[in-house]
């Protein structure tokens, strides 16, 4: 498991900008289609508000509040072992 997160917080390391970047666009993509700024066409049995707005406010909650901090512990962790 731990080699497992080593590569997951190199990967987050090496594109943090990126992801961050992605999240904020998923974000705010979801916000001007819940706010019906954009109109996408409709797919049936799909609520498209949903999926972008609801999708993203999750995502980046998990994100931000649970994957990223646990890595960051983790690193440190690993860093103060001298790994």
């Amino acid at each position: 498991m731990n080699a497992l997160l080593d590569r997951v917080i190199e990967f987050e390391a090496r594109h943090e900008k990126v992801i961050s970047i992605a999240l904020g666009l998923w974000f705010w993509a979801g916000v001007a289609v819940y706010a019906r700024f954009i109109s996408l066409p409709d797919i049936p049995g799909i609520d498209e508000q949903a999926i972008f707005f609801w999708g993203s406010a999750a995502f980046n909650a998990l994100w931000w509040g649970f994957a990223r901090p646990a890595m960051v512990r983790h690193k440190q962790r690993r860093m103060a072992e001298g790994d």
